[in-house]
């Protein structure tokens, strides 16, 4: 698209590197919270195995991994990976708006010279 014109107004900018500078927190605490859903899913598979009542490991192994417990931690883990994915995908699309500001803002600047 040649020639096309990017206007993005400077206050929405300046949301967006409010909201960059604010994130990282909550980027920190989503990817705590994914980590800790992972190692959950191997404790809880560990304490449905303990808990099954089959009689061979192999039985035991199929009936922790179909239990209600393992199955809920996979649900938790999912959405976990989930939350932290969608605010990274948020901070790169913030991102990309501010480079195309940036670069629309030197092409206007250049054009005036």
């Amino acid at each position: 698209m040649s020639g096309a014109r990017v206007n993005i107004p400077e206050q929405t900018v300046e949301e967006l590197l409010h909201f960059l500078l604010n994130s990282a927190e909550q980027v920190g605490a989503l990817r705590a919270g994914a980590l800790k859903a992972d190692h959950m899913l191997k404790v809880t598979r560990s304490q449905a195995f303990l808990h099954a009542t089959a009689s061979s490991a192999a039985a035991r192994e199929a009936e922790a991994y179909a239990s209600p417990q393992y199955l809920a931690a996979i649900d938790t883990h999912v959405q976990a990976v989930q939350d932290l994915e969608v605010m990274l995908a948020r901070r790169r699309a913030a991102e990309t708006w501010i480079e195309a500001w940036r670069t629309a803002s030197a092409t206007q600047r250049a054009a005036r010279i």
